[in-house]
């Protein structure tokens, strides 16, 4: 080895060894109270990477963890789960997507409200936060601002986690410039470009969220104040304006280019798999694949918070008999006996490893309810969609995927079996689908660090600055009608209609000398002619 080898080798592992000792192993919470599974699932690989860079990683959620890593402390409060108190299908179905979001909207914040209550109330979690003091604490963007009152109470820095696009309500609160001229709020989609009527919609959302959370948290502050004994805790408004970090589940490749600011990073399909942590398909699913010959398979999977099985016979038998006549077969997440309906070109399985089968060589296209995690997966794997949205942001990804071409979406209260059978042959003869998630693919990924890496090195650079204010916009600190400049506009419309009346009047009065002059004239020739 050459000198210059050798120098360049040890300055690099030196730079490595400050590396790691310039971050200590923090103590951090993720604080997921109101969530659901899912959410748990996107921000998992950033917790095993967390604890195995020797951080200690708490995760408090009311879903069992499934899968348990042995250096992650689970708290589970003694809380229903988001997913058992609704069944959204046959919400969507009862409401349709806009009042059904409305409603929902308006129940969250005060369903967060009652869960940090009854968190705070539990003997159990009480005793371990009275124990433990956390440096940092993650928290779902999903109304979970009860965590704010413990980051006070332990003087530890907050990021937000958010397992969707950036919500609306949060640009007022992190600071960062609203967009609602020309993106609609993730909950109330709209086709882009937006029309004026939807800006309108748009806008009202965003007035709409902040005033249902304002009203909400004037009880959570109550709440927090009284059962952690911190009477002296700020609001919540200002406790997230302050906010260090925001990591998105979404990327700009695959989704829209945000005016996000320094504190915001996109780390979207972090719960991807590599190839090499695949598996095998179970033999069974295999059998049935194969025997379909060239023709392949369709996958067919609405997830837990999409329960299909839930759904009224007619809109069942819409499904079944759109499959039976198809060439191709399908392989469907079914819970449940399987209906005598069912067609013998479907297998029903009641688990399966979505991943998995997604990268299957004979995969042909994916069919499902259109949530966060099942879209970069199908990015990842380049297979083509048919999306049914029934809640959350669902439907706005639905409008992404019809809009870009990387599959088609229809609406489940009121598709027709003859759609279905169209939507499906669309995408297993109209090659544009394949080729544009194929592209869509390619440049998701195409990124100097894995997501979860630069997640990790994130939540890291915020444990070592000391202070992290200064990648906060100005902005954070201004009233909502100064960042939207309401004021100067507002300044200036009075200004420039005190100038038309100023000089209306000056007309006028000019217009009445002028009047007064020519009639002293006429008087005076008068008089001289008489």
């Amino acid at each position: 080895m050459n000198p210059r080898t050798s120098v360049i080798l040890i300055f690099t592992c030196l730079s490595f060894l400050l590396y790691f000792c310039e971050v200590h192993s923090a103590n951090i919470l993720f604080f997921f109270g109101l969530s659901t599974y899912s959410h748990r699932i996107i921000a998992w690989p950033l917790v095993k990477a967390l604890a195995e860079r020797n951080h200690t990683v708490t995760f408090l959620q009311p879903e069992v963890n499934k899968n348990p890593h042995p250096n992650v402390t689970e708290l589970v409060p003694n809380l229903v789960a988001i997913s058992g108190q609704m069944n959204f299908m046959l919400m969507r179905l009862e409401y349709g997507h806009r009042s059904l979001l409305l409603r929902l909207t308006y129940k969250l914040p005060k369903i967060g409200v009652e869960m940090c209550d009854k968190i705070l109330a539990d003997p159990d979690i009480i005793e371990h936060f009275s124990k433990t003091k956390y440096d940092v604490i993650v928290i779902d963007a999903l109304f979970n601002e009860c965590a704010y009152g413990l980051a006070y109470k332990f003087r530890a820095k907050t990021i937000i986690f958010g397992t969707s696009h950036p919500f609306g309500w949060l640009a007022d609160c992190l600071g960062y410039p609203s967009e609602s001229y020309w993106v609609p709020e993730v909950h109330f989609s709209f086709d882009l470009p937006l029309n004026f009527v939807n800006r309108v919609w748009a806008t009202l959302s965003i007035f709409y969220f902040n005033t249902i959370r304002y009203f909400a948290f004037l009880n959570l502050e109550t709440v927090l104040r009284e059962r952690l004994q911190i009477p002296d805790m700020p609001s919540i408004a200002e406790m997230m304006a302050n906010t260090s970090l925001m990591l998105t589940n979404t990327h700009f490749s695959e989704e829209l280019a945000r005016a996000l600011p320094p504190n915001v990073i996109s780390v979207g399909g972090m719960n991807v798999k590599e190839k090499s942590e695949l598996k095998p398909i179970p033999k069974d699913i295999e059998k049935f694949v194969n025997e379909g010959g060239d023709e392949g398979f369709i996958l067919v999977s609405f997830g837990t918070g999409a329960n299909i099985t839930a759904a009224p016979e007619e809109i069942q038998t819409k499904f079944f008999k759109a499959f039976e006549k198809q060439k191709i077969r399908f392989v469907w997440k079914w819970e449940g006996k399987r209906p005598t309906l069912m067609p013998p070109n479907v297998m029903t399985v009641s688990w399966i490893a979505q991943q998995d089968i997604l990268a299957h060589p004979k995969i042909r296209g994916f069919i499902t309810h259109g949530g966060l995690l099942s879209m970069h997966e199908s990015i990842f794997h380049q297979v083509p969609m048919i999306v049914f949205p029934v809640f959350a942001e669902q439907d706005y990804n639905g409008e992404r995927l019809q809009r870009t071409g990387r599959g088609l979406t229809l609406e489940i209260t009121s598709f027709t079996q003859e759609q279905l059978e169209d939507a499906i042959n669309k995408l297993l003869y109209d090659d544009r689908y394949k080729k544009n998630v194929v592209e869509v693919s390619q440049r998701f990924f195409d990124r100097p660090q894995k997501p979860v890496e630069a997640a990790t090195w994130w939540v890291e650079y915020v444990i070592r600055q000391k202070d992290t204010s200064f990648m906060r916009p100005l902005a954070a600190s201004l009233t909502w009608y100064q960042r939207r400049c309401l004021d100067v506009y507002g300044f200036l419309l009075i200004l420039i209609l005190s100038i038309a009346y100023i000089t209306v009047k000056c007309i006028k009065l000019l217009v009445r000398l002028m009047l007064r002059n020519v009639n002293n004239v006429d008087s005076k020739v008068k008089a001289k002619v008489n």
